[in-house]
């Protein structure tokens, strides 16, 4: 077979080649990875070698990161960023029941966690949302798993983990990103 000498179909291919190379790092640009591990300065994990650990207690809402707790518990209800405190109640039927309150004041929400609402995973209660974001130039999938761990001085620690894939302007992107919180009990100083 003889080589092609057509110089269009040369010029055609190495226009392609070119232009392989030139958006290859564009659509690279678009990963975000960071998945740092558990604070060595904070006080061990808790196990248990059946099922979840118990997370029961009561919890100031304000900790160790740039969140309250009740920002991942009522991740809908912002209002409830200056609760005092969060209770965790374990419940018949593996119901778990979250209070956000002011002190001793009323209850200002409820949240009920039925059995088939979280899962438990590597000894930690799991609570996963997924859902569609679109806006200015970006579309996609996100998806918030929150971790709720117990620490052997008795706080309250928090995994949050957040991906998504989706096209910012043209250009395909993913991120995954977990960030660590810790909530000491209520009643600690």
């Amino acid at each position: 077979m003889e080589p092609d000498r057509n110089p269009e179909s040369r010029s055609s291919v190495s226009l392609l080649k070119r232009s392989v190379l030139v958006l290859a790092p564009l659509w690279l640009a678009g990963c975000i990875v960071s998945h740092p591990d558990y604070p060595a300065s904070w006080s061990p994990l808790a196990t248990s070698s059946a099922g979840c650990v118990s997370v029961a207690g009561r919890y100031a809402n304000v900790g160790e990161g740039a969140y309250s707790a009740s920002h991942f518990l009522f991740p809908r209800d912002t209002k409830l960023g200056g609760a005092n405190t969060l209770a965790i109640a374990e419940r018949e039927g593996g119901t778990i029941e979250i209070t956000a309150s002011w002190g001793t004041e009323t209850v200002t929400a409820q949240r009920h966690l039925a059995a088939n609402e979280y899962r438990c995973g590597e000894g930690a209660i799991e609570l996963t949302s997924r859902e569609s974001v679109a806006g200015g130039q970006a579309a996609g999938v996100e998806t918030n798993t929150v971790r709720l761990m117990k620490s052997m001085d008795g706080a309250l620690v928090i995994k949050h983990t957040a991906s998504g894939v989706g096209v910012c302007v043209i250009v395909p992107c993913g991120a995954s990103v977990d960030k660590w919180y810790r909530f000491n009990p209520a009643d600690q100083k």
